[in-house]
């Protein structure tokens, strides 16, 4: 079923997208090698010049061979579906971002999962065996890499992946404590009240995908 622009960009914006976009550039290491992950090569290295389209170089590195680039390690062929399917016009960060939820929406719809049941459910050893079908650094349920590359372990994944609610979930904490001692301070203190941040606007044509992708 396709996958517009829109709803792309709503997941990208989507605190589940960008929990997702975290963890996998954790999972490929590529903030850690003290460069641009946007231009970041498999191994490391970086690519120069212009963004306007994959850089689509070779590296043969520790008996790997690969044109893997960016955060997300996408390769040419992989890159050249998503940029066909919704019309990228550039290797910026911007469509790299894209691109990544493309892929995961793609290889979800495969296994009869969807973006809105992980949302809801959160992160699961299968949904992860499931992506690491495309991201080889991400672990299958036996803790391995379908393509045998080294993996991150899927605790620490899980971790990372649950950064962000374990964060609003501290914050709110701290809040409330707050709250009590300002109320223990003054019984007569009126609690201010918070208003939360509204979550970007639904596309019309989201929908619970299913069914095997094409």
């Amino acid at each position: 079923m396709p996958f517009t622009l829109e709803e792309v960009d709503y997941w990208r914006n989507h605190p589940t997208g960008k929990d997702l976009l975290r963890m996998i550039m954790h999972a490929e290491g590529t903030k850690n090698y003290g460069g641009d992950p946007y231009r970041t090569l498999f191994g490391g290295g970086q690519f120069k010049g212009s963004l306007d389209k994959h850089p689509d170089i070779l590296v043969n590195k520790d008996g790997y061979e690969t044109t893997a680039a960016g955060p997300y390690q996408i390769i040419t062929t992989t890159w050249n579906e998503a940029k066909d399917a919704l019309g990228l016009p550039d290797f910026s960060p911007l469509s790299q971002d894209r691109a990544a939820i493309y892929l995961i929406n793609r290889k979800l719809q495969q296994y009869d999962q969807s973006l809105p049941e992980l949302q809801a459910g959160g992160m699961t050893p299968l949904i992860m065996e499931n992506l690491a079908d495309t991201w080889a650094s991400l672990p299958n349920r036996q803790g391995k890499s379908w393509y045998n590359q080294p993996v991150k372990p899927y605790d620490e994944l899980l971790g990372v992946y649950n950064q962000r609610s374990l964060d609003e979930a501290k914050k709110a904490e701290a809040v409330d404590l707050s709250e009590s001692w300002l109320q223990k301070l003054n019984p007569f203190r009126r609690k201010e009240e918070s208003i939360p941040l509204p979550l970007p606007p639904i596309p019309d044509k989201i929908r619970n995908y299913g069914g095997n992708y094409e």
